[in-house]
């Protein structure tokens, strides 16, 4: 499998060392599997937003999403929690 370590490597020193965001408590939402690759290797919970290009069941996305509004709610109820 592919991944994306460039881009995880940047959320890690700049997200997680230079603004002290904890990943393990972060989303990353993209419509590309780099984007869930990269959420993945830093730990975040990945969302896929589905488009006719994206194949939902190859990404192994954490929530697989309509659009940025749907990632929201879903987002909102996990924090509420």
């Amino acid at each position: 499998r592919k991944t994306c370590s460039g881009f995880s490597k940047y959320l890690e020193s700049n997200m997680k060392n230079k603004w002290k965001i904890d990943l393990k408590r972060s989303f990353v939402i993209g419509d590309r599997w780099k984007d869930i690759a990269a959420g993945k290797e830093a730990g975040c919970a990945t969302f896929l937003v589905k488009t006719e290009l994206t194949m939902p069941d190859k990404t192994g996305a954490d929530y697989v999403v309509k659009g940025l509004y749907e990632a929201v709610g879903i987002i909102s109820g996990l924090l509420k929690s």
